[in-house]
């Protein structure tokens, strides 16, 4: 990768060497009430690290002394399902209480000699260390991952220490400014998902567009038998789990999502990217906005693959199953119209009783608060990864009325939709120009262009050599007494087993029990 030029004064690093102590990943813990407290993934916000953001954890004080965090500690996400997340970090404040830190984050502890913290932390979210960390994730079961030996080797543009916080201080200037629009656009978002949401809300109570004289509901058991009858022999029918905050309007009929489906199941998980030569594939970026958008697809990488059981067809719903964000989890998106498109395993389809809903209707049901506090509620998390099964769709309760009500509340909400959604394509809109501008701003600042260099600064490579040598030319620490006693217990079983082995003869082997496995473990 071309790293550009830089100032003169300036100086290429790598991360490795401008670390106080080496790199560490930190220690996966179960959740324990009383236990002693862990940071969780999702402390990592904005560049700053939530210390309220914590668990108690099955581990005591003493076990988790080397995992400690401190005041100007950077942490970072060691994996996420979003590319553009992994290896994002933060900067711990003050910690008050001790807090360890847990295995989904690795411990960056630069030197202060050499590097002050805040220009850490916004060298670590600009786009020059952005595209080496994307550059190089590995991706496995659809996590993208960082490791150590990535991290050591991704190059920082060095400046003096002085003008290091020039550059802070110019930085947080600007982006000040941008904050406060960004905020603004952030308030606008919000009330237009606020309106979105109320509106599904009274659609699905029945409170917008009802007839006055509906069709009379149908039975559920005769929409088990139906549903039986397309799915075969296999297929059982789901009672609906009870919803506290679901309200079910009189004369609708109540049915689990898996009483109105006749078919899910999960994606493939072939390997695919930007320039396979295979199927196309959707993804979990493919599901917007309840709509299935195929403007960004990967294919499979091998063309001999037949993918054609994944196929999508008109009717079906596809919905995230697992995400780094519980926002996400649970998302549905309808297949408007047949596509000779498969979908991968991260997502789960499920393929409804046209007989009886509207694919758009359950889709409607999915984004009320009910089915959203359910869903991120149960929504098992793992590595940072929150995942939901087709189990755990199966059994939401999914309130209809008759086809012909379904049609005439969805025509109302499609009526009003259109200004709700032009309101949120403008912030997003707003919202990518000013990603783009802070991208820009911060490889401005790191190119050298934001403010100017002073002669009198000590330059960068001047500032290595001499913290260089400082280090060499300090003493070794000299262990102390209890340290050594502590090694010489060590070395002292070690030296009775060597002669042990030497003097007494072999046991006799030991006889192979009847039903043994012989196992091979990877190393």
């Amino acid at each position: 990768m071309d790293l550009g030029g830089l100032p003169d004064s300036w100086s290429w690093v790598s991360l490795q060497e401008v670390l106080s102590e080496p790199l560490v990943n930190g220690r996966s813990v179960k959740t324990m009430e009383g236990g002693f407290p862990v940071l969780r993934l999702t402390a990592i916000k904005d560049g700053k690290i939530d210390i309220g953001e914590s668990k108690e954890g099955e581990w005591s004080a003493e076990q988790a002394a080397p995992f400690l965090v401190r005041q100007g500690d950077f942490l970072l996400s060691r994996g996420n399902g979003s590319k553009r997340l992994v290896g994002r970090g933060g900067l711990v404040g003050d910690v008050g209480n001790p807090i360890a830190f847990p295995d989904t984050m690795i411990r960056v502890r630069p030197s202060d000699e050499l590097v002050s913290a805040s220009y850490f932390r916004l060298l670590w979210d600009s786009p020059v260390v952005r595209r080496q960390i994307e550059d190089q994730v590995r991706t496995t079961a659809g996590i993208y991952k960082v490791n150590q030996a990535i991290l050591e080797r991704v190059a920082l543009p060095l400046p003096p220490l002085a003008e290091q916080y020039r550059i802070v201080e110019a930085v947080e200037e600007q982006l000040s400014r941008l904050d406060q629009a960004t905020a603004s656009v952030a308030a606008a978002q919000a009330r237009a998902s606020l309106l979105a949401e109320t509106l599904a809300e009274r659609a699905v109570r029945g409170l917008v567009g009802v007839s006055s004289h509906p069709d009379p509901s149908v039975p559920l058991d005769e929409i088990r038998a139906a549903t039986s009858a397309r799915a075969g022999k296999r297929w059982k029918p789901t009672d609906p789990i009870k919803l506290a905050d679901m309200k079910v309007p009189e004369g609708w009929t109540l049915a689990s999502l898996g009483d109105l489906a006749w078919g899910n199941g999960y994606g493939t998980s072939v390997k695919c990217n930007y320039e396979g030569t295979g199927a196309a594939v959707l993804r979990i970026p493919n599901v917007q906005g309840g709509f299935i958008e195929t403007s960004d697809m990967k294919y499979a990488l091998d063309a001999s693959l037949d993918l054609s059981e994944y196929y999508v067809r008109k009717g079906d719903i596809l919905f995230v199953r697992t995400n780094g964000s519980p926002a996400l989890i649970g998302r549905a998106g309808v297949v408007e119209r047949e596509m000779e498109l498969a979908f991968a395993s991260y997502l789960i389809r499920f393929r409804v009783n046209l007989d009886f809903v509207e694919p758009w209707w359950i889709q409607l049901v999915t984004r009320t608060r009910a089915w959203r506090r359910h869903i991120e509620r149960v929504a098992a998390s793992s590595a940072g990864q929150y995942n939901l099964n087709a189990k755990r769709l199966a059994e939401l309760p999914v309130p209809f009325p008759p086809l012909s009500v379904q049609r005439e509340i969805l025509d109302c909400v499609n009526s009003e939709i259109p200004w709700i959604s032009r309101l949120q394509d403008v912030s997003n809109t707003v919202v990518k120009r000013s990603d783009s501008l802070r991208a820009r701003i911060l490889d401005r600042a790191f190119q050298g262009g934001l403010v100017q260099q002073h002669p009198a600064d000590e330059s960068a490579s001047a500032l290595l050599a001499r913290i260089t040598a400082d280090r060499a030319a300090r003493p070794k620490p000299r262990r102390t007494r209890r340290a050594a006693d502590r090694a010489a217990a060590d070395r002292a079983p070690r030296a009775l087993a060597s002669q042990t082995a030497m003097t007494d003869p072999a046991p006799e082997p030991t006889a192979v029990p009847a039903f043994a496995v012989q196992q091979e473990f990877e190393l």
